[in-house]
C-alpha cells in the first residue's frame, strides 16, 4: 500500500507504528473488504428481488419494510467502490489507485445527490420523479409513505456516508480530514445501529419517523457494514490509529470495546424480553441492572485501586529519596562547616582573615542557596509526577461519565416521550398507577431530570478542563526544550489557581483579564516556565489579598482587585531574532522603591515568616535569564500596582545572550 497517501512517512500515527501494528492494519483492511463485499451482495439480492418481483428478497421477512430499489443501488455503489479501493490497496497496484479514487468520488456524488433530493422531497412535500425511476412500487407496501421512496433516515445516512466516501477519495488529506471522515462514518453507523435496535427491541421510532417510510432491516444491516468497513479501511489514521496502537489506551480499548458494546445490548434485550414474556417484574429487572453495575463498579474500583497503590509506592520512593538527599546534604554541610573552621584558622594564621572570611561567606551562601534549590526542585518534580498521575486517573472515569451523559439524556427523553404517549392513548388509567404518579410527582421528575443531566454535563466538562490544565502544568520535570503554546501554559496555571481567585469571606473575587496576541509556538522549557507563571501569579494574588484585608467589602466591590495578562509578539531585533513579551500586572498596593532594588535577590522576602522562602522570584529570574536567555523586569508605582514583564526569544539558539538588546516595538 505504499502508493496511497495514507502511508506517507510524515504521518504522525505511522511514526510509532511497528510491524505488529502494520500487520494488524492489514488484517483490519481485509475484514473491511469482506464487509463491503457483503453489503454489495445484499444490494444485488434486493435488486434481483425487484426485477423478478421476489418479495422475500425485498422484505427479508413477511410484514417487514422492503428495501427500495434506489436504496439498493446506492448501497451497491458505495460497497463496490470501497471494495475496489481496498483491493487495489492490498494488491499494491499503485498505477490504478487514481482510478479507485475517482470511483469513490463518483459513488459519493451519486449517493449524496440521491439522498439530498429525497430529503428535499420530504422537506418540501414534493416529488421529483426519482423514487420510481428504476422500478414501480405501490402504496400498499408496509410502512411506505410514497411509492418507491426510501426512508428519510436512509437518505440522511446516504448523505453522511457519501461525504465520507468523498473525503476518502481526495488524494491529499490532512490528519484532521481523517478525524472528520471517521466521525461521519461513525455517525452513519450510529443511525443504522438505532435501526437495528429498533427492530430488535420493537421500537418503531428508531427506524422510522412519524408516517414517513421506515428504514428496512437489511438496509440498516448494510449501512452498519459499510460504516464499520470504512472505519477499518482507515485504521492507520485519525482516532482509529489509537485504537490499533500497542499503547495502553489502544490495548485497553480493543479489550473492552466489544464488551462495552455488546453487553448492554444483550442485557437490555434479555430484560426487555423478560418483561414482555412476564418472566419477571420491573423490580427484578432493576435488580439485575444493579447487580451488573455493582460488578462492573467493583472491577473498576479494583483496577483504579491497583494503579493508585502503584502511584503511592512511587510517592513513597520519592519521599525516601528526598530524606536521603536531606541526610546527604546535612553530612556535606557538616563537612563544609568543619572545612570552614579549618580554613578560618589557617587564614587567621596567615593574617588574611578579612579576605578569606568574605570568600567563605560567599561560598556558604551559595551552598545554602543550592541546597534549598535542590530541595525545591525535588519537591516540584515529585509534585509534577503526583499531579500527572492524579490527572491520568481522573481522566479515564470522567471520560466514561461524560461520554454516557448524552446517550442517557436521549434515553430519558425517549422514556418520557413514551410515557406521554401512554397517557395520551390510555385516558382511563388504573387507580394504582394514578396514585404512583402522584406519589413520585411524575410531572416534576420529567421536567427536572433533563436539567439534572445538564448540570452533570457542565460539571463533567469542568472536570475535563481541570484535568487538561493539570496535565499541562505537571510537565515540571521536563528538561528538554520544546515548542509549546504559551497561552495554554498560562491558562493551565490560572485553572489551578481558580480557587484563589473566587469570592471569599470579606473579599470579592479577583478579576483576571487576558489580552492574548497572535503568538507562534515558543521554544522553551515548559516545566520551569510554568513555575515562573505560578510564582508571579501567586505573588500578585497575595498582594491583592493583603490589600483587601484593610478594605471593606463594599470598597472591594466598587474597586475590585484585578490581574491583567498581556502577550505580544515583538519585531525581530538586529540579529533577526523574534521575541515575545508577557506582562502580568495587578492593581495592588505596589512595591516600595527600596524593596524593588532587592526584589530578585535570593532569600529576600517581605512576607511573614513561614509564608515565603524568598526564593520564588530569584528562581523565576534565573529560569528566564539563564535558562531562556531572556529578561524578567518589574515596574511598580506605590498605590497603583505592579507589573512584571517577561521577554524571551521565540527560538532558543546558541548565539543568544542574556544581555542581548531586545526589541521595543510591538509587531
Amino acid at each position: 500500500m505504499t502508493g496511497d497517501h495514507r502511508f506517507s512517512p510524515f504521518a504522525p500515527e505511522l511514526l510509532m507504528m511497528n510491524s505488529r501494528n502494520r500487520s494488524r492494519v492489514q488484517e483490519l483492511m481485509t475484514w473491511a473488504g469482506y464487509l463491503a463485499a457483503v453489503a454489495s451482495l445484499i444490494s444485488i439480492m434486493v435488486v434481483v428481488g425487484w426485477i423478478l418481483d421476489i418479495t422475500i428478497l425485498k422484505q427479508v421477512l413477511p410484514g417487514l419494510v422492503s428495501m427500495k430499489i434506489n436504496t439498493a443501488v446506492c448501497i451497491g455503489v458505495l460497497g463496490t467502490s470501497l471494495w475496489y479501493w481496498i483491493w487495489l490497496q492490498q494488491t499494491n497496484q499503485d498505477q490504478r489507485i487514481q482510478s479507485a479514487r475517482l470511483v469513490l468520488i463518483g459513488a459519493a456524488l451519486i449517493t449524496v445527490l440521491i439522498g439530498l433530493l429525497t430529503t428535499l422531497q420530504y422537506f418540501f412535500n414534493t416529488n421529483y420523479g426519482i423514487d420510481e425511476l428504476l422500478a414501480k412500487d405501490d402504496t400498499s407496501v408496509i410502512s411506505t409513505s410514497s411509492p418507491g421512496r426510501m426512508a428519510i433516515n436512509t437518505s440522511i445516512t446516504f448523505i453522511i456516508l457519501g461525504l465520507s466516501w468523498l473525503l476518502l477519495g481526495i488524494q491529499r488529506q490532512t490528519n484532521r480530514a481523517f478525524y472528520l471522515l471517521q466521525g461521519l462514518a461513525t455517525t452513519g453507523g450510529f443511525i443504522s445501529l438505532l435501526g437495528l435496535l429498533g427492530y430488535a427491541y420493537n421500537v418503531q421510532t428508531f427506524y422510522g419517523l412519524s408516517s414517513y417510510t421506515k428504514m428496512a432491516l437489511h438496509t440498516a444491516i448494510a449501512f452498519f457494514l459499510l460504516s464499520i468497513s470504512c472505519l477499518l479501511a482507515t485504521a492507520d489514521r485519525g482516532w482509529m490509529a489509537e485504537f490499533v496502537s500497542d499503547y495502553a489506551g489502544g490495548v485497553m480499548t480493543r479489550r473492552l470495546m466489544l464488551y462495552a458494546m455488546l453487553l448492554p445490548l444483550i442485557i437490555g434485550w434479555i430484560i426487555l424480553s423478560g418483561f414482555r414474556l412476564n418472566a419477571f417484574n420491573s423490580a427484578m429487572g432493576i435488580a439485575l441492572f444493579v447487580v451488573i453495575n455493582m460488578v462492573i463498579l467493583a472491577i473498576s474500583i479494583s483496577l483504579v485501586s491497583r494503579q493508585l497503590n502503584s502511584v503511592d509506592r512511587e510517592r513513597q520512593r520519592s519521599a525516601d529519596r528526598t530524606r536521603q538527599l536531606y541526610q546527604d546534604l546535612a553530612v556535606k554541610a557538616q563537612l563544609l562547616e568543619e572545612t570552614n573552621q579549618s580554613l578560618q584558622q589557617e587564614i587567621f594564621d596567615r593574617q588574611r582573615a578579612e579576605e578569606s572570611k568574605a570568600e567563605l561567606q560567599q561560598l556558604l551562601t551559595q551552598l545554602k542557596e543550592t541546597q534549598i534549590k535542590l530541595v525545591q526542585s525535588e519537591k516540584m518534580s515529585s509534585l509534577g509526577q503526583l499531579v500527572a498521575g492524579i490527572a491520568h486517573e481522573i481522566n479515564n472515569p470522567i471520560n466514561f461519565i461524560y461520554g454516557n451523559i448524552l446517550p442517557a439524556d436521549q434515553y430519558i427523553k425517549d422514556l418520557i416521550e413514551l410515557i406521554n404517549l401512554y397517557q395520551e392513548e390510555f385516558e382511563q388509567v388504573p387507580l394504582e398507577i394514578e396514585d404512583k404518579i402522584a406519589e413520585i410527582d411524575l410531572e416534576f421528575v420529567a421536567e427536572d431530570l433533563p436539567k439534572l443531566l445538564g448540570s452533570m454535563k457542565v460539571g463533567a466538562e469542568r472536570v475535563c478542563d481541570l484535568v487538561k490544565s493539570l496535565r499541562i502544568f505537571s510537565r515540571l520535570d521536563e528538561s528538554e526544550s520544546k515548542s509549546v503554546n504559551l497561552h495554554e501554559c498560562i491558562d493551565s496555571t490560572l485553572t489551578i489557581l481558580r480557587h484563589n481567585l473566587k469570592d471569599r469571606v470579606g473579599r470579592s473575587r479577583i478579576v483576571v483579564t487576558k489580552s492574548y496576541g497572535q503568538l507562534p509556538e515558543i521554544e522553551c522549557y515548559p516545566g520551569p516556565l510554568n513555575q515562573v507563571f505560578m510564582n508571579l501569579l501567586v505573588n500578585a494574588i497575595d498582594a491583592l489579598e493583603e490589600r483587601d484585608q484593610h478594605r471593606s467589602f463594599a470598597e472591594s466591590q466598587d474597586q475590585p482587585s484585578q490581574i491583567e495578562i498581556i502577550t505580544e509578539l515583538l519585531k525581530p531585533d538586529s540579529l533577526n531574532h523574534s521575541w515575545v513579551r508577557i506582562r502580568i500586572r495587578d492593581n495592588g498596593p505596589g512595591i516600595e522603591p527600596t524593596t524593588l532594588e532587592k526584589l530578585f535577590d535570593p532569600f529576600f522576602t517581605t512576607k511573614p515568616v513561614g509564608k515565603g522562602t524568598g526564593l520564588g522570584l530569584s528562581i523565576s529570574h534565573q529560569i528566564i535569564v539563564e535558562k531562556h536567555h531572556g529578561q524578567l523586569m518589574c515596574n511598580s508605582i506605590v498605590g497603583e500596582g505592579s507589573e512584571f514583564v517577561i521577554e524571551i526569544p521565540v527560538k532558543q539558539t546558541a548565539s543568544l545572550k542574556a544581555d542581548m538588546p531586545l526589541a521595543a516595538n510591538v509587531s
